[in-house]
């Protein structure tokens, strides 16, 4: 359902026009931790990005488990469709997996990696995080208590601060606890504003279901084009 509904997105000319898009899967887990563990915090803290393929045009380690499959660029959705085809369901929301490969993947501007253009001031970069689980080892306080890099949350406040890289957050699929809504909101509020209630928030997205996910992510994207065509106008 997901799968369907982001490759209708990245097919759709009308966004592809005014937009160019990358993908990337996530979920919990390295090569050296697995899902279960580094879902739950345990055994270290795994390194979910070490940097660019540049022959396979993709991040590394590149897993089932996280992996930027395909770098934003003006030409991807024959390729993001072809990732979408391939892309297996993983257990484990580990807010860390995520979060490192968007601040890793912006900030790799020594190897010409990231689509993040200084000279470019009126270029507008997000970073759309679809999950269907609370998030976990988001912040120091998960779990009551987090010392494993527990530091999500900060690092795509310091993705907007730093480069002005935004992030929204989509809750997908229904049944997500109120607790688990909660961290949702937060990391929205940490990817798009300073504080909540400040005019430049962005909420959760939410879409219980395939077509409310299509029609979510299409009516967001066309916005954000529409807001720089009228900027840049």
């Amino acid at each position: 359902g997901a799968k369907n509904a982001i490759a209708a997105v990245v097919a759709d000319t009308s966004l592809t026009s005014g937009a160019n898009f990358g993908y990337g899967n996530w979920s919990a887990g390295d090569e050296s931790i697995n899902e279960h563990d580094a879902h739950w915090g345990r055994r270290g803290i795994p390194n979910y990005y070490r940097g660019w393929n540049a022959v396979k045009g993709t991040s590394k380690p590149c897993s089932k488990n996280a992996c930027i499959q395909v770098g934003v660029h003006a030409e991807s959705t024959s390729d993001i469709l072809d990732a979408l085809a391939s892309t297996v369901l993983v257990f484990g929301t580990d807010a860390r997996a995520f979060a490192e490969l968007a601040s890793e993947y912006y900030n790799d501007t020594p190897f010409l990696v990231s689509p993040y253009d200084q000279a470019s001031p009126c270029q507008q970069n997000y970073v759309i995080v679809i999950g269907d689980g609370r998030f976990w080892n988001e912040s120091p306080e998960s779990r009551g208590g987090c010392s494993n890099g527990c530091d999500a949350e900060a690092k795509i406040e310091a993705l907007r601060h730093d480069l002005g890289v935004k992030t929204l957050v989509v809750a997908y699929g229904g049944g997500i606890s109120t607790l688990g809504m909660e961290k949702f909101d937060a990391m929205a509020i940490k990817g798009s504003c300073d504080s909540a209630g400040d005019a430049d928030c962005e909420g959760t997205i939410i879409a219980d279901t395939p077509q409310q996910l299509k029609t979510s992510l299409k009516s967001k994207i066309s916005q954000i084009i529409s807001e720089r065509l009228s900027f840049t106008a």
